[in-house]
C-alpha cells in the first residue's frame, strides 16, 4: 500500500508531461536595404547628394532619398561589385568598400534592389 501511495505522485508527473510540437522551420527573411542605406550614407553621400556645392559632372547620381537609392540600384551594384571598365568606375572614389559591405550590396541587388529587400 505504501508503494502505491508513494508511486502515485511519480506517475502523475510522468503521465502529465506532454511533448509540445514546436516547428523549427521559422525562417526570417533578411532585410538588406537598411544596411545598404547606412553604407551609402557613410561612404557615398559626401559626393552624391543634391546639396553638393561643387555640382561636378562626375557625381550626377544623387542618393538623398530611398527612391534615389532604389532607382540607382544597378549603378550602385556595378560601381561596387562589378569589374572596372571604361563604363564602370569603382566607387567610392579613392578607396574600396570592405568585402562585407560589397556583399551586402550584392545580396540586396540580387533580392530585387528595393527598399523592402
Amino acid at each position: 500500500m505504501k508503494f502505491i501511495l508513494l508511486s502515485l505522485p511519480l506517475c502523475l508527473v510522468f503521465f502529465s508531461c506532454k511533448k509540445e510540437n514546436v516547428s523549427t522551420n521559422t525562417t526570417v527573411e533578411k532585410k538588406y536595404f537598411p544596411t545598404v542605406k547606412e553604407i551609402i550614407s557613410v561612404n557615398c553621400l559626401s559626393c552624391h547628394n543634391s546639396s553638393d556645392p561643387f555640382n561636378w559632372p562626375g557625381a550626377p547620381v544623387k542618393f538623398d532619398s530611398d527612391q534615389d537609392i532604389v532607382g540607382n540600384a544597378a549603378s550602385i551594384k556595378a560601381s561596387v561589385c562589378d569589374a572596372v571598365s571604361p563604363f564602370n568606375h569603382r566607387m567610392p572614389l579613392g578607396y574600396t568598400l570592405s568585402s562585407s559591405d560589397s556583399l551586402v550590396i550584392l545580396k540586396w541587388f540580387e533580392k530585387g534592389g528595393s527598399s523592402s529587400d
